[in-house]
């Protein structure tokens, strides 16, 4: 379901890391300069969700607009009473033409995934070379 992958980290102010984001479907990856701990609300407001007064997270860096050079938006909501879950992604590298992608897709998934996403989020250390990887547990009925 989701995987990051630390490229480079100068110890303090940046790394650089590729987020791939998968479903059945469909699945995309967007590589990112960010600060160290730029999952860490993320993190925290997906280890109790839905349990919380909001039933929606997001998670979004850049803007979805030409200033920026890339954006990445990941939205987690819950769409029915029975528990199942929507991770709404938007990743958009904003390059040349050429090489330009923007993909949108659903990822339909369960609490206990986004639970486990979010401890997984605060645990991670990005060092050169580390991975965190949540395989999605939901299987479609």
């Amino acid at each position: 379901m989701i995987e990051i992958t630390t490229f480079e980290y100068d110890g303090e102010y940046e790394v650089r890391l590729n987020i791939r984001v998968g479903s059945v479907d469909c699945s995309s990856n967007l590589t990112i300069y960010a600060e160290p701990h730029v999952f860490k609300k993320f993190g925290e407001e997906l280890i109790d969700f839905p349990f919380q007064d909001n039933k929606n997270v997001v998670f979004e860096y850049g803007e979805d607009d030409n200033k920026w050079a890339y954006y990445c938006k990941l939205h987690v909501s819950v769409y029915n009473t029975s528990g199942k879950i929507l991770l709404s992604v938007i990743m958009d590298n904003k390059d040349d033409p050429n090489e330009h992608y923007r993909c949108e897709f659903p990822v339909h998934t369960d609490i206990q995934t986004i639970n486990e996403l979010g401890k997984e989020l605060l645990k991670w250390t990005p060092f050169p070379g580390e991975v965190l990887s949540i395989d999605n547990k939901y299987i479609e009925n």
